[in-house]
């Protein structure tokens, strides 16, 4: 019978784990802080579609055409 002995050292050092600890901290932080900005984003973008169809709807009820200015030859007139 062939027996098999493994023998794992291993150095913990307190500091690296306070560094990890910390970064992660920071990182959290960081996701929090993004998690915040995309919820704004979110709020103004749904704000801008509200706006923006509000507009077409008056425009449309007092027959003021606007739809040739959503073309591509208008919207890249100055373009490339």
């Amino acid at each position: 019978m062939i027996m098999v002995i493994r023998l794992v050292l291993e150095h913990h050092s307190p500091k690296l784990y306070d560094n990890l600890r910390s970064e992660l901290e920071d990182c959290y932080k960081k996701i929090a802080v993004l998690e915040r900005n995309i919820n704004s984003l979110e709020t103004q973008y749904g704000a801008e579609v509200s706006y923006n169809a509000a507009l077409c709807d008056l425009l449309k009820a007092h027959g003021i055409p606007f739809r040739q200015v959503f073309s591509h030859r208008v919207r890249y007139k100055n373009g490339p």
